[in-house]
Formats: C-alpha cells, sequence, structure tokens
C-alpha cells in the first residue's frame, strides 16, 4: 500500500507498506480521513503493541523529488520500519521518505 501523506495540504511523507494478503480488506476502507491503526482495531481486533524502525538519509530519486516537491538529490529521511500486534505477530514492514526539510523527530 503507498500513500502520500500531506501536512497542511503540502506533500511531506511517502509511504510504502507492506501486508500479507490477510489485510487486503485495507485496500477498501479510506486511509486519507482515517487513522490506519484505528481500522485495524475496529475492524479485526488488532492492537499495534510495538514498533522497530531504523532511521537513515537518502537522495531523493526524480520520481520522490516530483512526489514531495524538492529537488532531485535533496536529502530525505528514509525510514524503515517493522509493525507488531497481538502477540508480537507482524503486521506490516514498510518505509517512509520523508521530506526532511519539514520533519521534527521527538525522542
Amino acid at each position: 500500500m503507498s500513500r502520500l501523506r500531506l501536512l497542511d495540504n503540502n506533500p511531506m511523507v511517502i509511504e510504502n507498506n507492506y501486508f500479507s494478503i490477510q489485510y487486503s480488506f485495507l485496500l477498501e476502507e479510506n486511509l486519507n480521513d482515517h487513522s490506519l491503526f484505528q481500522i485495524l482495531k475496529e475492524k479485526r481486533g488488532i492492537q499495534i503493541s510495538k514498533s522497530k524502525r531504523t532511521i537513515e538519509i537518502c537522495r531523493a530519486t526524480m520520481q520522490e523529488a516530483s512526489y514531495l516537491q524538492v529537488s532531485k538529490n535533496s536529502p530525505l529521511l528514509l525510514v524503515h520500519g517493522v509493525v507488531y500486534g497481538n502477540n508480537d505477530k507482524i503486521v506490516y514492514v514498510g518505509n517512509q521518505i520523508i521530506n526532511g526539510e519539514k520533519y521534527k523527530l521527538h525522542v
């Protein structure tokens, strides 16, 4: 599942998440106006319990630059993640490509 996430109507994140076939029902859901985690909880009783993330710097490809409205080769944040639900089962793996000029990480 690929999404372009917006902040104040400006492109902020390219998100690519990979689910097993049991989550194909998500393709029918409106993820623009609703929380993915809330839908998983309401429709399947899946509570997200934790995630593991790796953060690194990458450079914008031509396509990423177009989506995020930045120059090609602009520095971006690349976040690889694994998200776990009930009984520590993997719900999905994915990555986010984030416009670092507009992003703050709070630890």
